[in-house]
């Protein structure tokens, strides 16, 4: 795995997947019907991390389609850098509101992203996703 970017921030980053691998074993073998956060976020701010975990509360699928999850990810990823602007508000922007900045700014980007496979059978379970495999999700 590589990284571009602060050392500091790409630390968290590692440190943020290694809780959420870490966390993802002990709910596996916790006992069952407790309720369980599966999703880990890294925010620029702690007002952006607070409001991405908000949005990813209300909008996090378990099992949901690949698309799906891309699509709530880079909504997410929005929320996080609309809540680090001058202005920003306290409180979740409206949906069209992400999803016009989110387009706005990947209309020229390079995107990139990984999955965790749970359900195949090599012990490689990290994937990453072409920048084609996640425009051709976003589009859905």
């Amino acid at each position: 795995m590589g990284a571009i970017g602060h050392p500091g921030d790409i630390e968290r980053l590692r440190m943020a997947a290694i809780e959420l691998a870490s966390t993802e074993g002990f709910t596996r073998s916790a006992a069952a019907g407790q309720p369980r956060q599966r999703f880990a976020v890294l925010g620029g701010t702690r007002q952006s991390a607070e409001l991405m975990e908000k949005f990813l509360q209300k909008e996090h699928v378990t099992d949901a389609a690949l698309p799906d999850a891309i699509n709530v990810a880079f909504d997410a990823w929005s929320v996080g850098r609309l809540a680090m602007a001058e202005n920003a508000n306290k409180e979740l922007p409206e949906r069209d509101a992400i999803r016009k900045y989110r387009d706005e700014q990947l209309a020229n980007a390079g995107m990139e992203a990984a999955v965790l496979a749970r359900d195949r059978k090599s012990a490689i379970r990290y994937r990453t996703l072409a920048d084609e495999e996640v425009r051709s999700a976003l589009q859905k």
